[in-house]
């Protein structure tokens, strides 16, 4: 929560960014998903899935620069709140740049939950903890999917 904080300070329309950010695509490792364009493959782990998706190279890039490859390209299952190139574009210029690689990795593990969490399998509302150890509150309505209240995930 702190680096949260130190980033709200540092960067004030951080919670707006965050919440552009966290408007991505969840790439579940489940099968019950159709696929919708995003490019989930159950026979593709997380990084493969984000260097062969168009819409995913800024995030694929991100993984290799954060030294995340190894660990998201293990067995898993992770489920990731995968921000696309559209969420990273609304960044406020250099703000990627300027991370280093602890604040990256920090950042990206707010996205990644260890186990599948296929959208079909959502209660209507719980909490889970990230890999980087926070917790967010996820909640499922009709089909709508929200995170901490705000974000909505537009593509499981």
């Amino acid at each position: 929560m702190r680096f949260l904080q130190y980033l709200q300070k540092k960067y004030p329309l951080f919670p707006f960014v965050l919440s552009l950010v966290l408007i991505a695509g969840l790439t579940a490792c489940g099968g019950d998903d159709d696929d919708n364009g995003m490019g989930a493959n159950t026979e593709m782990n997380i990084v493969e899935q984000a260097q062969g998706n168009d819409n995913l190279s800024t995030l694929a890039q991100a993984i290799e620069d954060a030294g995340l490859a190894g660990t998201l390209e293990s067995n898993g299952p992770f489920t990731v709140f995968a921000p696309t190139d559209a969420a990273f574009d609304n960044l406020p210029e250099g703000t990627l740049s300027s991370l280093s690689t602890e604040e990256l990795a920090d950042i990206l593990t707010f996205h990644v939950l260890e186990g599948e969490v296929a959208s079909g399998d959502l209660q209507p509302s719980q909490t889970v903890e990230t890999v980087q150890g926070e917790e967010i509150l996820i909640t499922a309505d009709g089909g709508a999917v929200t995170i901490n209240g705000s974000s909505m995930v537009t593509a499981a």
